[in-house]
């Protein structure tokens, strides 16, 4: 897989932090069957090999080389805000669970708290059954603001289930899961 753009916090996966405007390699990342990106940082979910369904994160607050997250495994998918992320875990005992850690200001992790949490070790969203995942943030014109940090999962019912932020007719900024209807 190849990045290119911005890299002051190595998201484009290379070990340097020199913005390039043509693709470099992510220095051991093969055989990822989904890629996630933000500002600061990058993760993919492995899909084949010895590392299949393990996920690898680079850029912000994984050091200078590609990190593989130890304590997610059986994972389908992730989403990466720029100072939270998300897992779904696709199969197993916990199959349709999510994880979550990083910034948990606004409450988007999801948790009951707004503690941030340590890599991949909290279940979100209080709820199992999900198939789809997304989180984010705000920003404008390039730059963030600090709000409307959110994350959001969708069950097989259809229903979808956000926490976090409640500027603007968001989720809630209280560290409550709330069903968003109308869809």
């Amino acid at each position: 897989m190849k990045c290119w753009g911005y890299n002051a916090q190595r998201q484009l996966g290379d070990g340097t932090t020199t913005s390039s405007n043509t693709p470099v390699e992510v220095a051991g990342l093969t055989q990822a069957s989904q890629v996630e990106i933000s500002n600061y940082k990058s993760c993919a979910v492995i899909g084949s090999g010895v590392d299949v369904g393990k996920v690898k994160c680079w850029g912000y607050g994984y050091g200078v080389n590609l990190q593989t997250i130890d304590n997610l495994n059986l994972i389908t998918k992730v989403s990466v805000g720029s100072f939270h992320t998300c897992a779904l875990i696709g199969s197993g005992v916990d199959s349709g669970k999510v994880k979550c850690w990083g910034n948990n200001q606004a409450g988007q992790l999801g948790i009951g708290t707004t503690d941030d949490v340590p890599v991949g070790v909290s279940f979100a969203l209080n709820q199992s059954g999900f198939q789809n995942i997304s989180v984010g943030d705000d920003y404008e014109y390039g730059i963030y603001l600090g709000k409307n940090k959110i994350s959001c999962g969708v069950n097989q019912a259809g229903d979808v289930y956000c926490t976090g932020d409640t500027t603007n007719g968001k989720s809630g900024s209280t560290p409550t899961i709330r069903t968003v209807s109308g869809f």
